[in-house]
């Protein structure tokens, strides 16, 4: 995941800069958001015993809440900054590639390939990056900085709810083991089809007046069948490790509310302190499931990358 977001950030040429910025707002906008609902169990606990102290935690809640939205809108702003500058600092610089780029190795690609590789595969970057800067936080960042501040309340339930992570680091690689591999290959059906329908909409006259359009053009319809094929594939091996990594966090959850449930039942902690497990749990249950379809985005931004580098890659004419 590091290098990912390395090769991203690398990507991003003289605008990593806003990159890395967009990605410290995130984390600490995921942080206010993490120590707001490590609150909650000082608020639940004071609600139960009727102390002065409610007013206190719940304006502190309301602050971080709302420094929550501050971070959320100053990353909102980077991002369409890297959105915009990133994607037109990009597509210029192929387009001087593309201007020094020997006639010989111009020739061997198709238009169509060039056009996604300026357009969707750029937009594959900028976009899908955003995303994922904050399924990331609000995956890892917001969950273990409520951790952190649960160890301040009872060590036992802070140590069963960090299980979680060194339990579905290894699921999360076999996801990305499995799936890679044809998910790159999917990125590339996909890229060619679009290449192959560029070509067909501009020879579309040709075409007609051939006879080889719809089901009689033979290379787009070969295209969009093995797009077909990948996808189904990748559909398929993705799907199970999908199921499995949501049933481990709903099953890391109900097994922590339990142990929560039990302590309280021996008299170790307050019912106010289950009931904010239950609703720390709650919060986070989402995107924690949501985890294991990260590795299909990363996937498919690394094949943009790969493809935008390939074409950088080519030695221009002096």
């Amino acid at each position: 995941m590091i290098s990912t977001f390395r090769s991203m950030i690398d990507a991003c040429g003289s605008r990593a800069h806003l990159m890395r910025m967009a990605l410290w707002f995130t984390a600490a906008s995921a942080a206010m958001q993490g120590l707001a609902y490590a609150f909650v169990f000082p608020l639940f606990s004071a609600l139960a015993s009727d102390s002065d102290d409610v007013w206190a935690y719940f304006v502190a809640i309301v602050v971080l809440i709302l420094l929550d939205a501050a971070f959320r809108f100053g990353e909102s702003r980077v991002s369409w900054r890297v959105y915009i500058e990133v994607s037109d600092e990009t597509r210029s610089n192929l387009g001087e590639q593309l201007k020094r780029m020997p006639l010989q190795n111009l020739a061997r690609r198709q238009t169509g390939d060039l056009n996604n590789v300026l357009t969707g595969n750029v937009n594959d970057v900028v976009s899908i990056a955003g995303g994922v800067f904050g399924m990331v936080s609000n995956s890892i960042v917001a969950p273990v900085v409520t951790i952190l501040a649960t160890f301040f309340i009872d060590w036992r339930l802070a140590l069963a709810m960090l299980v979680l992570f060194p339990v579905a680091i290894p699921l999360y690689r076999w996801i990305r083991s499995i799936g890679a591999r044809e998910t790159r290959i999917s990125a590339e059906a996909h890229a060619d089809t679009a290449s192959h329908l560029i070509e067909y909409t501009q020879g579309l006259a040709v075409l007609r007046a051939t006879r080889q359009v719809g089901p009689e053009s033979e290379r787009l319809q070969a295209s969009l069948a093995r797009l077909r094929q990948h996808q189904v594939k990748g559909l398929q091996l993705g799907t199970l490790p999908s199921i499995l990594m949501s049933a481990l966090v709903q099953l890391g959850i109900l097994g922590i509310t339990a142990l929560a449930v039990r302590f309280a039942l021996d008299g170790d902690l307050g019912v106010a302190a289950v009931l904010a497990i239950i609703v720390v749990s709650v919060r986070f249950s989402e995107p924690l499931s949501l985890f294991a379809n990260m590795s299909v985005m990363f996937d498919f931004m690394e094949a943009a990358i790969d493809r935008i580098g390939d074409l950088r890659a080519v030695e221009p004419l002096p």
